[in-house]
């Protein structure tokens, strides 16, 4: 039993913490020079490093820094984003890079702070009450969390990470019912969505649907088969069906994953030095 506790605390913390990444993954390019996709190689080949170094364009300081965050570099990332924000405190996209990286580094209460000045200056943008659920879940605080995604989703209805926000809302709540509700459009949208599969499984396993939680872990693992979540989740199933044979196999690939995952994670550490 202390196993399959502990299981069932590994994935819900791998959940949230999926959020971070998709947060970081959602920055957006600037507002003015960057602003279309086919303007950067022209842009990059006129300004030189020094220039850019140089520059107090908004979205030179937001790409900067952004560029900074991508490499780890979290004090140049911070020194630019903060600059954006310093410069153009009137500009949403300042603070929603600014409180995107806040939230990177775990620093939900200015992350917060930021994303609730973007969406106040931009109520329009749905990308960022999505960031902004998302730090509002991270925090356990699910009525703001769910107010927020459920404005992003006001605005686009489609957007996939409000809708997999939302669903870990209601599956906190204990409102299964209205979680798979939720997960079941996300799945209409984008059914190769990270992590949907899995939460889908947890789902379907708290209201002991064995066969749908069996059949999303195994779709997870399909879809992410170097992804280690859906393991943990294959070994809680294959217990509760009393399949120790099979629970065996996951837990021996597991192992296997995990010791690659922190070989390669090694190997790369030294290569950076």
């Amino acid at each position: 039993m202390k196993l399959l506790a502990g299981i069932f605390l590994i994935i819900r913390k791998m959940i949230l913490f999926i959020f971070l990444v998709l947060a970081c993954l959602i920055l957006e390019g600037g507002s003015t020079v960057f602003a279309q996709e086919n303007q950067k190689d022209t842009i990059s080949k006129k300004l030189s490093t020094e220039q850019i170094d140089q520059s107090d364009d908004a979205a030179v300081l937001n790409n900067k820094g952004i560029w900074y965050l991508q490499q780890g570099k979290f004090e140049q990332a911070k020194e630019y984003l903060s600059r954006a924000v310093v410069l153009y405190p009137n500009d949403y996209l300042t603070h929603y890079n600014l409180g995107t990286f806040y939230g990177y580094i775990n620093d939900m209460q200015k992350a917060i702070g930021h994303l609730n000045k973007a969406v106040e200056l931009n109520p329009q943008s749905d990308k960022a009450f999505s960031a902004l659920g998302t730090f509002y879940l991270r925090e356990n605080k699910l009525q703001e969390a769910e107010r927020s995604f459920l404005a992003a989703l006001n605005i686009n209805p489609d957007n996939i990470n409000a809708l997999f926000g939302l669903m870990n809302v209601y599956k906190n709540e204990n409102q299964f019912d209205k979680a798979l509700k939720t997960g079941n459009k996300l799945l209409a949208v984008d059914n190769k969505y990270q992590q949907l599969h899995l939460v889908l499984s947890n789902l379907y396993f708290l209201k002991n649907d064995l066969p749908n939680a069996l059949a999303n872990a195994k779709a997870e693992q399909s879809l992410y088969p170097e992804a280690p979540e859906s393991y943990y989740m294959l070994i809680l199933i294959y217990n509760k069906t009393g399949e120790k044979m099979k629970s065996l196999e996951a837990m021996n690939k597991l192992k296997e994953l995990l010791i690659n995952n922190n070989s390669e994670k090694n190997t790369k550490s030294e290569s950076d030095k």
